[in-house]
């Protein structure tokens, strides 16, 4: 007969397992300190659409400065994000959610700056 055996020691994790790669973290941070400054940014347009009918122009050249700056953060968090997960023996979850997040707010951008570019073209055809 067998003895029954208790309860059996619990292995620690190997100290050979892959670590998160650093440009994974970055992705995820810039991914999030983009998001961050987009949604500064979309308040501050609010902000400025309701005060009056014509913003001054430093709120324009703060709002273009805001999302040109969020639009760099979130290019230099996709390239991160490309960067870790093609690195080898490394942990790929900071670096995927950081291309997720950083492709869906190109992705916003880009239809931002759609939406501006066919609201001028109306205006400027309402002109003529």
């Amino acid at each position: 007969m067998q003895e029954m055996q208790g309860l059996q020691p619990v292995e620690p994790p190997s100290a050979h397992s892959p670590k998160h790669s650093a440009f994974g973290i970055a992705s995820f941070a810039l991914a999030l300190g983009a998001g961050l400054i987009s949604l500064g940014f979309c308040a501050l347009a609010m902000w400025a659409g309701n005060r009056s009918a014509h913003p001054p122009s430093w709120v324009n050249i703060v709002a273009l400065a805001v999302c040109g700056i969020g639009f760099l953060l979130n290019l230099t968090g996709f390239a991160f994000g490309i960067i870790s997960v093609i690195q080898k023996n490394v942990n790929k979850v900071f670096g995927i959610l950081g291309l997720v997040f950083n492709s869906a707010l190109l992705l916003m951008y880009a239809g931002f700056m759609l939406l501006v570019m066919v609201a001028a073209l109306a205006t400027i055809l309402a002109l003529y």
